[in-house]
Formats: C-alpha cells, sequence, structure tokens
C-alpha cells in the first residue's frame, strides 16, 4: 500500500527524531574518553509553568496594563488636540474680519503649534514603549528567578512552558507537576506592584 505525502513527512520526521535521540543519548552517557557516566534518568523531576496564566493572574504584570491605559490617554488628548486644530483652522478660513495675509499668517502659527503637539505626544509614546520594553526584562528577570527558586527547593531538573504562542511544547501533564500556581505566589510576594517611574 502507498502511503499518503503526509505519510511519508510523518515516517521521515520520527526516523530523524529517533537518529538525533540515539545521537544525544550516545553523547550524554558517554564522557569524551568513551567511559559510562552515571546518569539517572528514572529520578529526573519535570514541572510545567504555564506562563500564559502567570502573565494574567501575578500582580506585577497588571503593569502592562497601566502603560497601555498611560498609552490610551497620550492618544486621546492628542485627538482633542487635533479636533481643536481644525476647529481653529475653520474659525480663522471662515473668519471674514481677517484679510488674506493675516488669515495666512494665524493659520501658519496654528500649523507650528500643532507640529509643536504632535513631538511632544510623540516623544510621551516613545517614552511609555521604552517603559513597557524595560517592564517585560524587568518581569522576565525576576520569573525566571522565581521558577529557579521553586525548581532549586522541590529539586526538579526540568521545567517546562505549558503555554506557548504558535507551537505545542508541552503535549500532556498532569496536575502534579505544574508548579503555575506556586510561581504566581511567589511573584506576588517578591514583586506585588511594579513602581512605573523606576522605569522612566
Amino acid at each position: 500500500m502507498l502511503l499518503s505525502k503526509y505519510e511519508k513527512i510523518l515516517t521521515l520526521g520520527i526516523v530523524v527524531a529517533i537518529i538525533m535521540l540515539s545521537s544525544v543519548l550516545f553523547f550524554n552517557f558517554m564522557d569524551y574518553r568513551g567511559t559510562r557516566k552515571k546518569v539517572y534518568l528514572e529520578q529526573s523531576k519535570i514541572a510545567v509553568v504555564d506562563s500564559g496564566r502567570i502573565k494574567e493572574e501575578a500582580k506585577c504584570f497588571k503593569a502592562h496594563e497601566k502603560l497601555a491605559d498611560m498609552l490610551s490617554g497620550v492618544i486621546a488628548r492628542m485627538r482633542c488636540s487635533e479636533d481643536d486644530v481644525k476647529k481653529k483652522y475653520e474659525t480663522v478660513k471662515n473668519d471674514k474680519s481677517m484679510n488674506k495675509k493675516q488669515k495666512e499668517k494665524t493659520i501658519e502659527k496654528i500649523t507650528s503649534e500643532w507640529q509643536t503637539l504632535v513631538l511632544q505626544y510623540k516623544d510621551e509614546v516613545q517614552k511609555i514603549k521604552e517603559m513597557d520594553i524595560k517592564l517585560s526584562a524587568k518581569l522576565q528577570k525576576v520569573l525566571l528567578k522565581v521558577i529557579e527558586n521553586i525548581s532549586k527547593y522541590l529539586k526538579i531538573d526540568i521545567v517546562q512552558n505549558s503555554h506557548l504562542s504558535g507551537s505545542i511544547l508541552v503535549f500532556y501533564h498532569s496536575k502534579n507537576v505544574d508548579i503555575t500556581d506556586i510561581a504566581i505566589k511567589e511573584m506576588d510576594k517578591i514583586m506585588p506592584v511594579v513602581n512605573l517611574k523606576e522605569l522612566e
């Protein structure tokens, strides 16, 4: 019976995986002189962490929402300023008491003020984006330290992420190996709030 294209690719993938696993096991169990190392895989402990849940539930990650609110505020103020400029422009344009030269001068002034405001708003937006990058780096550092500390305390050898957008890192795990709740509690203890002024 002929194999379908999908079955051929799957079979080839399994063969490659077996070869790679064999190579890894060979080099892990043998040192450079060819003597056998004592490795006890059956004693290795594996745990999983749902990073998506941590980002949703740990208090310190709420700082991202504050930054998003700050950004929305800047955008709202920018739109109000834009509306004001349009109204001023229309008022000058329809003002019959001003001559053409006066109108041009006034419109030039309004345009100059608007350009200055746009630059200010751009600076504010850029500042918030930079704060968000710093915040992400800070939170990641704390999260990795928390997971490392939990792993050392519980004598866990490997911690895998059970939440990964776009791909599957963990196909199945029992609740017994999920340390997400512990990680969230520890994150809340270490960093219950984030001082956004520190990120400026």
